[in-house]
Order: C-alpha cells, then structure tokens, then sequence
C-alpha cells in the first residue's frame, strides 16, 4: 500500500477508494483496499489521527465496524503484528439487502502505531466463506515498512 506504512496479503489486485470518516477523536481521511472473492471481503483500511491513537479509540472502531453487519462481539483478544498493537475480534451479524439479508461473520482487526489506525477486516455470508486458513492468512499478513 503506498505510504501506508505497512504491506499486506490480499487474494487478488485491490479495489482502492478514500472517504473521510467522523470518529470520536475528530474527523480523518481513511485510504481503503478491498478485494472480492464471491460474496466475501477482505479489506485493509488506514488513517492518520490528529493524536495517539488509544484503547478507547481502537474500541470506538472495532465497534463501528461490528455495527456495520448489526453485530454482536462473538470473540475478542489482543494482537501485536509488527510495529501495530491492537485488538481482534470476530462478530457475527447479516449482509445484504431487507427481505435478502443472510447470516455472516466478520473477524477483523483494529490496530494502531502512534497516530497511524490500520483496520484489517474480512466479512461476508457464512455460507460459501473462504477456507479459515486463507482469512488466517490475510489476518497475519500485515507486515511493517
């Protein structure tokens, strides 16, 4: 990823977009790859914060994005890769449209190197989701510049 900081497996050439997000510690820029496999997402996402980013912030975070599948923390704990601390958990919810929604799983991490937050977040259907090893693959992938 370009001045990212950082690289990362994903399973085929990303998608790229950029948006500017409101979180409790004030309003960021997010840069965000994401790659499709069927349904399935893997996506890796970065911003710069004004100041350090804290547990409380990576809290805010995780659960933003849990809220993005109308889920409910199923499994948390505490990860380190590289110069990155943080969290991961996996949540379990529902993707898709009212009257199609299906039952789905995300596991995520939200994780932080001073003002740098890097999200890592791979989410779709239960139903035909990618092998564990291959979201193990991507969840530990993630490798310091």
């Amino acid at each position: 990823m370009p001045d990212a900081g950082f690289t990362i497996l994903l399973p085929q050439k990303p998608a790229q977009a950029e948006r500017r997000l409101q979180t409790p510690a004030g309003e960021v820029a997010m840069r965000m790859y994401s790659a499709r496999t069927g349904e399935h997402v893997f996506a890796v996402g970065f911003a710069d914060f004004p100041g350090a980013v804290d547990a409380a912030l990576l809290e805010a975070m995780r659960d933003v994005l849990a809220a993005n599948i109308g889920a409910r923390i199923a499994a948390e704990r505490s990860v380190a890769s590289g110069a990155f601390t943080g969290r991961e958990f996996s949540a379990v919810g529902q993707v898709g449209r009212a009257g199609q929604a299906k039952a789905a799983t995300m596991r995520a991490r939200v994780l932080a190197n001073d003002r740098r937050y890097v999200q890592l977040v791979s989410v779709g259907p239960d139903e035909g989701a990618p092998a564990a090893a291959d979201v193990d693959m991507f969840m530990t992938s993630l490798k310091s510049d």
